[in-house]
């Protein structure tokens, strides 16, 4: 068969002319049509205010896919290294299973036309960032369990698992749990992050996690949720009076949105996840856009008045109040009075 022919089979070309498809998976320069089929790599220390080197990988996925593993091995990781006899032996900071189970996810589920792929590796812990939230109905809870497979993007996921890279059945976060288990690290971290979603492991091993060390990861997870608690402060300057941006803004600053509401309330995040939804779009389905988007709006401004939040919504002042009476029932308190008061989310236990 002649290279069209195969690429037609395999759905990447039709009527002899190539798809976009195919200049993510094959393609010499695939930069010159989607400028993000980039990887960007960063070596920190303890936080990412401590960047010691950087590298940025482009090309094809196949490309990058084999790049990325070739970077983290010869520059970003230091193997422990161990003797058996006279052999040395070279161990992996972590399980190899693991990483390439969360590369192929983030390239195969990758928005191409939205931000670059960012790997951060510190000290301690690395973490994949990629743009694009889960699917509807799908919640990071249900990654630990068995679920079916929703492909981002449907030609890419069917060209890798042809070429046997990837199953069809959603076992990848699965297999990335397990391999942590098994080579006794803590548990993956995955949260749903500026817009997209981040995969963090840990190094420390089961055994190895003495006092100073379960601080220390204690107080990585916190500056985690720092970090979601800044950005979702810094999102109040960015609302503006388009429905869309707003949503938008909501999507990519839930994590941010949920730590906020439960630092306010005597409650974890579990439980409000149980009152709000596991991601963003479960939040809208449960609430409506109208009602969901008119709680994070009064998370960032308590003082808003009906008029300036129908603004933002896209909805009539009445509209707003039909809103505000009906959240008043459940989750929503009036502090002060009407004019000089302010609102206030309240969650209780369930």
């Amino acid at each position: 068969m002649s290279t069209i022919e195969i690429l037609e089979k395999l759905r990447l070309a039709q009527h002899q002319k190539l798809k976009r498809a195919a200049i993510v998976l094959f393609g010499k320069d695939p930069n010159q049509f989607f400028p993000n089929c980039k990887v960007m790599i960063g070596r920190f220390g303890k936080d990412t205010e401590e960047l010691k080197f950087q590298e940025v990988i482009e090309g094809n996925l196949f490309y990058l896919l084999k790049e990325i593993q070739n970077q983290l091995n010869h520059k970003f990781f230091t193997r422990p290294i161990d003797f058996k006899g006279m052999m040395r032996i070279e161990g992996d900071e972590y399980p190899v299973a693991a990483l390439r189970e969360i590369l192929l996810n983030a390239l195969v589920h990758k928005k191409y036309s939205g931000a670059t792929i960012q790997i951060r590796v510190f000290d301690n812990r690395l973490s994949v960032w990629n743009e694009g939230i889960l699917p509807q109905g799908l919640s990071i809870e249900n990654l630990k369990e068995e679920h079916n497979s929703k492909p981002a993007n449907p030609i890419i996921a069917e060209a890798c698992f042809k070429a046997g890279y990837i199953d069809t059945w959603g076992r990848g976060t699965l297999k990335i749990y397990k391999a942590c288990e098994e080579a006794g690290l803590p548990e993956p971290q995955i949260l749903e992050k500026n817009g997209g979603i981040e995969v963090t492991l840990f190094k420390f091993s089961n055994q190895e996690v003495t006092k100073e060390n379960s601080e220390q990861f204690r107080n990585n997870v916190g500056t985690m949720s720092e970090q979601c608690r800044k950005d979702f402060g810094e999102a109040s300057e960015k609302l503006s009076d388009n429905k869309e941006i707003n949503i938008d803004l909501l999507s990519s600053n839930y994590e941010g949105f949920v730590n906020h509401i439960v630092s306010n309330n005597k409650i974890t995040s579990e439980e409000l996840r149980r009152n709000f939804g596991e991601t963003s779009d479960e939040f809208r389905t449960k609430y409506g856009d109208g009602k969901a988007l008119l709680l994070f709006i009064i998370a960032l401004k308590p003082k808003i008045s009906a008029k300036e939040a129908s603004k933002m919504i896209g909805v009539s002042d009445r509209t707003v109040e039909t809103y505000l009476a009906s959240l008043k029932e459940t989750i929503l308190e009036r502090v002060g009075s009407d004019k000089g008061g302010y609102w206030k989310i309240l969650i209780t236990k369930k």
